[in-house]
This record gives structure tokens, sequence and C-alpha cells, in this order.
């Protein structure tokens, strides 16, 4: 199986707060496309993040992207002066530095960095 692009659905229970708390987060532009209403997607290349309007589910348990970056201190560093809730960084094995930035929703993200990438 060829895979042209990934496709991260999540769930938000208010998609206008959502889509406002994802673009400062995130540092996305507008939205590339809204096929429907309650639903709202950012083309970042090979990557798709659709945020779709679904109280119920929103920050349910089992949903968990782990996004890597360049500088996860920096990061995790300039989130947390944005007030967005982000959790301390560990280090794990002396290879991965990790934090975690939760959504209002609940949903959670892993930000890493791996030694390697240096």
């Amino acid at each position: 199986m060829k895979m042209n692009n990934i496709v991260a659905c999540v769930p938000v229970s208010n998609i206008e707060e959502a889509v406002a708390w994802y673009q400062a987060a995130f540092e996305l532009g507008a939205p590339h496309s809204m096929p429907m209403e309650g639903i709202v997607e950012f083309n970042l290349g090979r990557f798709w993040l659709q945020l779709f309007e679904s109280p119920e589910t929103a920050g349910a348990e089992g949903i968990t992207l782990v996004l890597g970056v360049d500088d996860a201190r920096a990061e995790q560093q300039r989130l947390a002066d944005l007030g967005f809730s982000v959790t301390e960084i560990e280090t794990i094995d002396e290879v991965v530095d990790v934090f975690n930035l939760i959504d209002p929703d609940g949903n959670a993200y892993s930000i890493v960095l791996e030694a390697a990438a240096d």
C-alpha cells in the first residue's frame, strides 16, 4: 500500500473555539478546507489535521498524537508562555525529550525531540 497522506481526525466540543486554539498552539494559518458544517481541515503537507465537532467524544481516552519537533524545550516554553496547558519536559533514557500539550477538550499531544534528530 502506498499512502499519500495521513489525516489525524480530532473530536472537539466547539469547532470555532478549537480552530482558534489550534491556530495559536500550532502556529497554523487559515483552514484549507471546511467540507461540511462542523468540520475544519488544515493541510500540513503530507499530514492533514481535521477537527470535527463531536461534544460526546471530545477528549475521549485513546486519542494520542506524537509530534516530532526540532527543539522540544523551546516549544514547551513558547506554549507555556502563551498560557497553554503543558507538562514538564521528561527526558527518557537520555534519548527523547517529551512533554504533553493538552487541548481544552482534554485531547493530549506528546511533543518530542529524539536526540538522534539533532
